[in-house]
């Protein structure tokens, strides 16, 4: 079991946005197979680790600046940034050319390490808990957690772990039901519709934080 150390009450809603920003797409949903076979054991291992990266980002300084640079590090080392990038920005990515796909990949982990870096102190008295895996095959395999929030509120997480050429990475998180990539998917929909559906636009303004 892992506590998460807190400084501010944490609500459902903002455990939803928490876990946002560690990643993710609906890798194992939208049926692209795994690279390599993953086991339960190296699944669990994963999500141990980065709920402890993320504390250790959390505790380490109150610089929301310097949070978001260690999170966009992390973002790189343990999320599946290719299929994160294609899957939030729906059947558009298929129109990009490559200048523009490894553009929005790089914009795409500014914007999120900006956008949630200053939530990863709500957090604080949380505790998650494994209480089972599943294996998928060569889809990946999902891990089930129980998140404790300091109010005595519960809420079901599930960690996609897939094994994308040799390296273990997150690949979906669901909340309570609710898939994250989702959620952001349509977000980034919203603010590509208000820049008259300029791509380079919004990659500019995701890069910049517009």
């Amino acid at each position: 079991m892992t506590d998460l150390p807190q400084i501010a009450p944490l609500s459902r809603r903002g455990l939803l946005g928490g876990a946002l920003a560690l990643g993710l797409v609906t890798v194992l949903g939208a049926g692209r197979p795994a690279l390599a076979k993953v086991t339960e054991d190296q699944a669990r291992d994963l999500v141990e680790t980065v709920v402890g990266k993320l504390l250790d980002i959390a505790n380490s300084t109150n610089d929301v600046g310097r949070q978001a640079s260690e999170f966009r590090a992390m973002l790189a080392q343990y999320m599946a940034v290719d299929a994160v990038a294609r899957s939030t920005l729906g059947p558009r990515w298929r129109e990009l050319n490559a200048e523009q796909q490894a553009a929005y990949q790089d914009a795409f982990q500014d914007y999120v390490a900006r956008k949630y870096a200053p939530r990863f102190n709500e957090f604080s008295q949380t505790r998650m808990e494994i209480v089972r895996t599943q294996d998928y095959g060569d889809r990946g395999v999902i891990v089930t957690s129980q998140a404790t929030l300091s109010n005595g509120e519960k809420a079901m997480v599930d960690w996609g772990v897939t094994d994308r050429g040799g390296s273990l990475q997150l690949s979906n998180i669901v909340v309570e039901g609710i898939s994250l990539v989702t959620s952001e998917r349509e977000m980034i929909g919203s603010m590509l519709e208000k820049r008259g559906n300029d791509v380079d636009r919004l990659i500019s303004d995701m890069k910049s934080g517009a």
